[in-house]
């Protein structure tokens, strides 16, 4: 057990003989490090960090020891002393065996460690002398977070004066938390980070995987955590077919990560800028995104603010989600990073009170975007004006002026082509048979073979393709749908096969009739 323990202490020595392996180490200890974790996270960053430091000065001290001749030595009862001629007193090396002794050889050395590294050694003399379920005990009634926040900071400093560690790593924060490609987050590491799919100066998301459950999912990075604005129970039992369902929300890297079931899809933004959409579908997802808006308004009390096509998800169906959503922002932040988004309410630009009107003035405007892409709108001249009228009520500079409620916008959505929109939602959201899309799929590219891929570009909110099974990230491949063209019926059709009917109908009674007569 003896040779074991002390190879393993030579082997952190060298391990963390470089500053980039210090720094790493000590990043991750941080990553653990929040006000959101219980005692025993809290005591155990408490011990790694203290580990760090005490391997580090270790370093520092034999460094010297081997880089320099001594002038003279001396035996004493207390160990032998080395006497340098650039140093006033002696150095006594047995000293290093304690983390005192360390403190005091390196202060002889010239480093200015602070004098609060005292009440650290206090802590790790008690830790040391006492049982894990004691140590515990006593940490919890001791330390709270900022007393803990505090020692760790007095520990960072330390390992900035030795030269081990840079200035701003001392509290790292920001983006120097935040999680990469490849990482793992949670306490048990129970998420596994595939790559970015969407990045804005609120979030990041990223492709995940679920170790335990051994599933692909959607994980939210919050980059400050102060803006998660709704706490865990809200979040994980919002019930809307247009909102993903929320599996967990996990603290870790000093932020948030809401983890969401995986969809796949593209942004709105991309369906828009790749192509046209027909009347029938525009209306379709118009009405999904008035309700999704009404519910987090009615059932939540919610108030996105900053709702645009970037924030909506549309899958192989047709069906829209809102993925930003349980993140609020404050209007200053809003007004200094976005300024000119032509979604964005003019009373939340200019700093004044806002409430959900602004996401009803936000809702005007993505409708319009969406209606000057509509590619059959001369067949729908009478129902687009119709909408554009409900826009333009919604888009009113004065607050007051516009719709009162989404509950409103979509009763007034309701009343105009309900007909039409109803059938197309009876047609499994608009595919045929052989799983094409009636409507056309204005975000796909045609290829010679008249298929089309859905390909991973920039640009688009989830806008990646799952992975194939067993396959990274990286490896996963493109989703291939049949291109197939829509069977639209012109109303006059229409209208000429019920006046068939109904006179069929006439004269098959009248025959039946006559039969009696």
């Amino acid at each position: 057990m003896g040779n074991d323990s002390y190879k393993y202490q030579v082997d952190e020595r060298k391990k963390y003989q470089k500053i980039e392996a210090v720094e790493d180490k000590w990043i991750r200890i941080h990553k653990d490090f929040s006000p959101y974790v219980d005692e025993h996270i809290l005591f155990r960053c408490m011990k790694e960090a203290f580990n760090l430091v005490d391997i580090v000065m270790g370093n520092k001290i034999y460094g010297f020891k081997n880089a320099n001749t001594p002038a003279n030595t001396e035996k004493t009862d207390k160990g032998e002393l080395y006497f340098y001629d650039n140093l006033k007193d002696p150095i006594n090396y047995t000293e290093a065996r304690t983390f005192y002794g360390k403190v005091t050889i390196l202060k002889r050395l010239g480093y200015a460690i602070p004098d609060e590294i005292n009440e650290i050694r206090k802590f790790r003399n008690f830790i040391e002398h006492n049982t894990e379920t004691f140590n515990l005990q006593y940490f919890a009634e001791t330390y709270n977070y900022d007393k803990a926040m505090e020692l760790i900071a007095n520990l960072g400093y330390t390992l900035y004066v030795l030269g081990m560690l840079r200035y701003e790593y001392i509290i790292p924060a920001g983006d120097i938390l935040l999680a990469h490609k490849g990482d793992y987050i949670g306490n048990g590491n129970e998420y596994y980070l595939h790559e970015i799919i969407s990045s804005s100066v609120f979030c990041n998301v990223f492709l995940g995987y679920d170790v335990k459950k051994k599933k692909y999912v959607a994980i939210k990075e919050i980059k400050q955590y102060e803006t998660l604005d709704n706490d865990k129970d809200l979040l994980m039992h919002m019930n809307c077919d247009n909102l993903p369902h929320v599996l967990d929300i996990i603290n870790y890297n000093r932020t948030f990560y809401i983890v969401m079931e995986y969809i796949e899809g593209v942004s709105l933004t991309k369906v828009l800028n790749e192509g046209v959409v027909t009347y029938d579908c525009a209306v379709y997802m118009i009405r999904q995104i008035a309700k999704v808006i009404d519910y987090l308004h009615s059932q939540h009390r919610m108030v996105h603010v900053e709702l645009n096509p970037d924030n909506f998800l549309v899958d192989m169906n047709w069906k829209v989600y809102l993925v930003d959503f349980g993140v609020t922002k404050s209007k200053e932040y809003i007004a200094a990073n976005d300024p000119s988004s032509i979604y964005i309410a003019p009373e939340v630009l200019e700093g004044g009170v806002y409430d959900q009107r602004a996401d009803i003035y936000t809702f005007g405007m993505m409708v319009q975007v969406i209606l000057r892409r509509v590619q059959d709108s001369a067949e729908h001249e009478e129902e687009i004006s119709g909408l554009f009228d409900i826009t333009r009520r919604c888009v009113g500079i004065n607050p007051y002026s516009r719709y009162s409620s989404a509950n409103e916008v979509c009763g007034m959505l309701y009343e105009i082509g309900h007909s039409r929109t109803a059938q197309y939602e009876n047609m499994q959201y608009g595919r045929d048979q052989n799983g094409g899309f009636q409507t056309g799929k204005p975000w796909h590219e045609k290829t010679n073979s008249g298929n089309t891929n859905v390909e991973n570009t920039e640009g688009g909110q989830y806008r990646h393709m799952k992975p194939q099974s067993g396959k990274t990230g990286e490896e996963g491949g493109n989703m291939t749908v049949q291109q197939s063209q829509g069977a639209k019926c012109p109303r006059k059709i229409i209208l000429g096969i019920i006046v068939f009917l109904v006179a069929a109908a006439l004269f098959a009674g009248g025959m039946l009739l006559g039969r009696f007569l």
